[in-house]
């Protein structure tokens, strides 16, 4: 397991970051154009709003082990 974490650690942020600058090549910083598209249909709002709230759930358990335990820098 010690070594399959960091590789999907490194897989998980690079692959999103592929895709991503491709659009950028494509469509520059156009937020509009890719905030349409994350919503475009049902399947990528699915998407979307499922990673939006992993999100915010796991950092507001972040902030609650930091109140708790005291890490330092506990939101990078």
């Amino acid at each position: 397991m010690k070594k399959i974490y960091p590789l999907l650690a490194v897989v998980g942020s690079i692959l999103p970051y592929y895709f991503f600058s491709i659009f950028l090549l494509e469509y520059g910083l156009d937020m509009q154009l890719f905030v349409e598209l994350v919503f475009a249909n049902q399947i990528s709002t699915f998407f979307a709003v499922d990673l939006i709230l992993a999100t915010s759930v796991y950092y507001i358990f972040l902030y609650r082990e930091n109140l708790r335990v005291g890490v330092k820098y506990w939101w990078i």
